[in-house]
């Protein structure tokens, strides 16, 4: 039996009455069904294109009828009278995925003068176009019915005075993540052309629990729209730059958290002094230029603070030096802007000045720098020991010292050396040390070291800074 022909007439205008094409034929139930309009089917639904269509030059709509082997397949399914083929352009296709993100394509449909497609979503087109009817003939503008119709790229420009505070830049680096004049992080998927934007302006945002919300629907915006509509704020701001470890001076054109545009100025001035201090508190005190000389001098006031409290001694430790920093330290900043300046920084200077010109004599005779030994050398405290200060000496230069030295009224801790410098006894208590230790260091010692002098009783001996004379 010969397959039986199904003639579709063109949908674009319904057939005349008296066509010359042969009548249409209904073709036999088939569980597959297809269509012989796609234009206006929806998004979801996949059409097979017809096999090999033959031409049939009667018929006035100059559509050909294809022809399917028996069974053939079903029409698709009517609501009720068949309707025409929508010319539906690219954009209105995009209008119907719920996904895309950018707004123009549904703009472009909402704002067109033509009837809205049969589609799920006609009704709430509809709707969208009788509130902004509404809402012009409120505010007496009901003439723009009749007037052009707007352009969709003039969406983020009313987007952005809707929403200053979800324009959104593009951050450096991948693709699809913005920063919000808000301050608020966003993120698009990358794979989205609106994802390669410099600006946007967020019309849903769905706020994730992670750092960066998720941009459901925005439109693109130039920023010569930006500094039309949102007039952005121009300043000039002094930071501390990490990476160059200076202060940096910026003229900036910002809505809010965004940096539209940044100009380096000259070398900042005075006002530079607080940027350079506040850098000094997140970097910290070790990145001073800190000698012996000021560790010393910082160590021994931080002695006398606690040994005299009744002194009022200043208080120089790190905590009190970083929240003073402007009193002790900032005259000395004019000039200083990048971190290796800070080389010229006179610290003992400062230092000096902040405890007080006066009190250096006593800090001399309270907590001197050195300390004479019996032998007669002059031996350098240290007074960095959380025990206090602390003296370090051979046994041979203590020799005739009975009791332990003291400076501030505290006894210094005492480290015996060896002749090679090597430490032997840790002690306060120095008269206890000749008594008791001193016979098992003489009787271990007198063997590696006997060229010096270790004598039976080192109270009587003279101390010595020598080893034992030659004989003649």
């Amino acid at each position: 039996m010969p397959a039986s022909p199904l003639i579709l007439p063109c949908g674009d205008r319904p057939p005349p009455r008296a066509s010359p094409c042969p009548p249409r034929l209904r073709p036999a139930p088939s569980p597959k069904p297809a269509t012989s309009c796609t234009a206006w089917a929806p998004s979801t639904i996949r059409v097979k294109p017809p096999r090999t269509p033959a031409p049939s030059p009667a018929c006035p709509c100059r559509r050909a009828s294809p022809t399917w082997s028996s069974p053939p397949p079903r029409p698709a399914p009517r609501r009720g009278r068949s309707p025409p083929c929508w010319p539906l352009s690219s954009k209105s296709a995009t209008f119907l995925r719920a996904r895309d993100p950018d707004l123009r394509p549904r703009l472009a449909l909402a704002l067109s003068r033509q009837p809205a497609p049969p589609t799920g979503r006609a009704d709430a087109l509809a709707r969208v176009r009788d509130t902004a009817r509404q809402i012009r003939r409120r505010v007496g503008l009901a003439e723009l019915d009749k007037s052009p119709p707007l352009s969709p790229e003039a969406g983020g420009r009313l987007l952005a005075l809707a929403y200053p505070d979800r324009v959104a830049q593009a951050r450096p680096g991948a693709p699809g993540r913005f920063l919000l004049a808000s301050g608020r992080g966003a993120s698009l998927d990358p794979h989205e052309p609106l994802a390669h934007a410099p600006y946007l302006v967020v019309a849903d945002l769905v706020e994730d629990t992670g750092t960066e919300g998720r941009i459901r629907l925005a439109a693109p915006l130039d920023r010569d729209d930006i500094d039309a509509t949102l007039s952005p704020t121009a300043v000039e701001t002094l930071t501390w730059d990490p990476r160059a470890e200076a202060v940096i001076a910026r003229r900036e054109r910002r809505l809010g958290a965004l940096v539209l545009e940044s100009q380096d100025l000259p070398t900042p001035g005075p006002r530079a002094v607080a940027v350079v201090l506040d850098a000094l508190r997140r970097l910290g005190l070790a990145c001073l230029p800190w000698t012996p000389e000021t560790t010393s001098l910082r160590a021994r006031v931080t002695f006398l603070a606690t040994a005299r409290p009744q002194d009022g001694w200043p208080d120089l430790g790190d905590s009190a030096l970083l929240d003073t920093l402007e009193t002790w330290l900032g005259p000395f900043l004019p000039g200083i802007t990048r971190r290796s300046h800070f080389t010229r920084l006179p610290l003992a200077d400062a230092l000096k000045d902040h405890i007080g010109r006066q009190r250096l004599a006593d800090l001399e005779r309270l907590a001197p720098r050195t300390l004479v030994v019996p032998s007669g050398v002059p031996v350098p405290l240290d007074y960095t020991d959380a025990d206090g200060p602390v003296l370090a000496a051979r046994v041979q230069q203590l020799f005739g010292l009975t009791q332990t030295p003291t400076v501030a009224g505290r006894p210094v801790l005492i480290h015996l050396l060896s002749p090679a410098g090597r430490p032997l006894q840790v002690t306060r208590d120095l008269a206890g040390f000749w008594k008791t230790s001193y016979a098992a260091v003489r009787k271990d010692m007198r063997g590696r070291y006997p060229k010096h002098p270790w004598p039976e009783d080192p109270t009587l001996a003279d101390a010595t800074n020598r080893t034992k004379p030659r004989k003649a």
